[in-house]
């Protein structure tokens, strides 16, 4: 009897874990202290609600081993069809006395429950005696609910009180004007914005909390603002950049054609960028050669600016390290950096990426050193490493559809990809 009991109460708080409502709200800090804007998504599902600045966005979590059937204010009622019984959650907003029916579809009341409820969030458990559907009247101080549930067992016809539901979640969510629903070890990224200034956050859900943004200007040369993202003790740009200009206005040299790519010398004075795709550009961001990215410069123990904002910097291969073991090693970091949109990424593998560091990696694709040949568009992500591996080849940083590696190499600088930048 013991052992039976504890499992009850174990199944019961499981339940009731994975039903946490948590309420989420948002201020800034740095380059910007207030917040306009918030775009809160789920990367499992691709579930997204936007919130003003001053707003609060409910997490409602969608229960793993029961499923919520039917609902109104104050009133929810769950049925778990694998283990034969349905839950009644419900609030009431003074102490009375309750009263549960079970009523058969012929109309006859099967069996009834009274109890004396304080004010708070309740739960009761309802079974009928044989597999169909059944109607559940609840009669309170302010009128009488009806809510239909199905038995997917054969039983009694029983109604138990299953005990107080603590921190009133339905009352949450019934007053939620922006919710957005969650199962255990989804990730909600939040798209957190300031004027022009946005920064991302990702995190998985655990409690009520505000969510504080470090802002931080991101500006090109041709005037685009880049959302940031902060990873370990790393300021990200989370896009790739995409401008035709350094900060000094002098202009990048576009490269149009294959031929005229294939043609670019393997040394820093050979500049230019263009596009795997021109209509992708705001999406995946320009490509460049390494002498465009560095603007000429090696790394030689100062961080190059280059193609970067003032304040930013090419990362050098040291700092991709830094990023990649602060996300799990060069053996598994791939999976927190890529984007989860398996419509970009080919054979999906990519499955298992969940973005979780907020990186937002998209895979760009290259123009070829020898003939500026356009390939592998959703294969591959590669970025420019600061540091030379020679007079005519330098390295980068790449990730793969097909694993979880984070890859640093090396290639001719007339190769085109795409550029990060990293705060200084």
């Amino acid at each position: 009897m013991k052992q039976l009991l504890l499992v009850l109460i174990v199944v019961f708080s499981c339940t009731l874990l994975c039903s946490q409502t948590y309420e989420i709200t948002f201020s800034a800090q740095g380059d910007a202290t207030t917040v306009d804007e918030v775009i809160a998504t789920n990367l499992s599902t691709d579930e997204s609600v936007t919130i003003p600045g001053d707003g609060t966005l409910t997490l409602q979590a969608t229960a793993t081993s029961i499923d919520r059937v039917e609902s109104m204010e104050n009133f929810e009622l769950f049925t778990n069809l694998s283990e034969g019984y349905s839950e009644i959650h419900l609030f009431s907003t003074t102490d009375q006395e309750v009263s549960i029916q079970i009523i058969g579809l012929d109309g006859r009341i099967l069996t009834s429950h009274k109890q004396r409820i304080p004010y708070g969030s309740h739960s009761f458990r309802l079974t009928g005696e044989s597999k169909g559907i059944y109607l559940a009247r609840v009669l309170m101080k302010d009128g009488a609910r009806g809510l239909k549930f199905i038995q997917s067992k054969i039983g009694d016809n029983r109604i138990s009180y299953a005990g107080n539901v603590e921190n009133h979640e339905m009352l949450k969510a019934s007053h939620a004007a922006y919710t957005l629903s969650y199962s255990p070890d989804d990730h909600i990224s939040y798209a957190i914005s300031s004027g022009d200034f946005v920064t991302m956050i990702v995190e998985c859900p655990a409690g009520d909390k505000t969510i504080i943004a470090d802002m931080h200007e991101c500006i090109d040369g041709d005037g685009n603002h880049y959302p940031v993202v902060k990873i370990g003790t790393q300021t990200w740009m989370a896009k790739n950049i995409n401008t035709s200009k350094y900060m000094d206005g002098t202009e990048i040299p576009y490269i149009a054609t294959t031929a005229e790519w294939g043609a670019l010398p393997d040394h820093n004075s050979g500049k230019g960028y263009g596009y795997f795709l021109v209509e992708e550009g705001d999406l995946y961001g320009a490509i460049y050669t390494y002498g465009a990215a560095v603007n000429g410069i090696p790394l030689s123990g100062t961080p190059i600016q280059g193609v970067c904002p003032n304040g930013w910097h090419i990362p050098s291969d040291a700092e991709w390290k830094t990023l990649s073991n602060h996300l799990g090693g060069t053996a598994y970091a791939s999976n927190k950096l890529k984007s989860t949109r398996s419509d970009l990424w080919k054979y999906s593998p990519n499955g298992i990426s969940n973005n979780s560091s907020g990186f937002n990696a998209l895979p760009s694709g290259y123009r070829t050193a020898y003939n500026g040949a356009a390939n592998l568009g959703g294969y591959y992500a590669r970025w420019w490493s600061s540091n030379q591996y020679s007079s005519s080849w330098a390295y980068y940083c790449e990730l793969t559809y097909a694993n979880s590696g984070v890859y640093l190499s090396y290639w001719e600088k007339s190769v085109g990809i795409c550029v990060r930048c990293l705060k200084d």
